[in-house]
């Protein structure tokens, strides 16, 4: 059986949602799928075991066009010993480059061997200037 960890990053909860839809699929296809969220800060201290899974899956929000830096900075600790890996994307602006190569760049960097990244529209959480953006989102579609 297939093993995967799935690290999410989701402070709105907008993240945690697409992940809760990808690792339902992986389970029809017969992968065991396990959550880390690393969203609090005391959960990012906690080391990282990669050793019992054949892959990662990384979901994480998308901040100025990047991954939240908190984000970037603790992917830059991972030792990732040469696991499979994919990223995806929640994003509630209106472009997301260079955020997948940004995150690849580090995550090839630390020692994982990439392999794909998705990204999918959610709600703009954080709104000063009080426009509305992606609402209702992520929805079914």
């Amino acid at each position: 059986m297939l093993k995967i960890l799935m690290v999410i990053f989701s402070a709105t909860g907008n993240t945690a949602k697409i992940g809760e839809v990808i690792q339902d699929e992986l389970a029809q296809i017969g992968a065991h799928v396990e959550k880390k969220d690393i969203t609090s800060y005391e959960d990012r201290k906690d080391p990282l075991d990669l050793t019992p899974y054949h892959a990662v899956i990384f979901g994480f929000p998308i901040h100025a066009r990047r991954a939240p830096r908190i984000v970037r900075e603790w992917l830059d600790t991972l030792d990732g010993r040469e696991k499979l890996c994919a990223t995806f994307f929640t994003y509630g602006g209106f472009t997301t480059h260079p955020t997948h190569f940004s995150t690849r760049e580090i995550l090839e960097n630390r020692g994982f061997d990439f392999v794909s990244s998705a990204e999918f529209p959610a709600k703009h959480s954080f709104n000063i200037g009080g426009w509305s953006a992606m609402e209702n989102r992520p929805n079914e579609s």
